[in-house]
């Protein structure tokens, strides 16, 4: 679902079977709307976040990454309500970006970790 969802809302492919694997395992609900796939060592590991805002709330997801013992693979964020040609960084991920075409809201953006190749589509 969640490659369906990232090939919908930024064009992208994630090359790894895993993905599917890690998808089926139970999620954990975090704090801060924050929801994580489970797993094994060699387990894909998927966050996703609904932002309300990345630029205002962006460190929270920073400082939980920072924080956690398994780092995610790959990260799906909504409502991140950034506009066309503004991006938001986090350190080790290249991020995709797709904003909302209307209004101030919406807007979506898949984080993919730089040890993980892709293809945008």
């Amino acid at each position: 679902m969640v490659a369906l969802a990232a090939e919908k809302c930024c064009g992208i492919k994630i090359g790894s079977n895993k993905l599917f694997e890690a998808l089926k395992r139970p999620k954990l609900q975090l704090k801060n709307n924050m929801a994580a796939t489970t797993g094994g060592a060699n387990n894909l590991v998927v966050y996703q976040w609904n932002a309300r805002g990345i630029r205002c709330n962006g460190h929270e997801l920073i400082q939980y990454i920072h924080n956690s013992n398994k780092k995610p693979h790959v990260i799906c964020v909504q409502e991140t309500f950034l506009p066309p040609g503004v991006t938001y960084d986090i350190p080790n991920y290249v991020g995709i970006f797709k904003p909302r075409a209307l209004g101030r809201r919406g807007g979506c953006a898949i984080y993919i970790s730089t040890s993980i190749s892709y293809k945008k589509s």
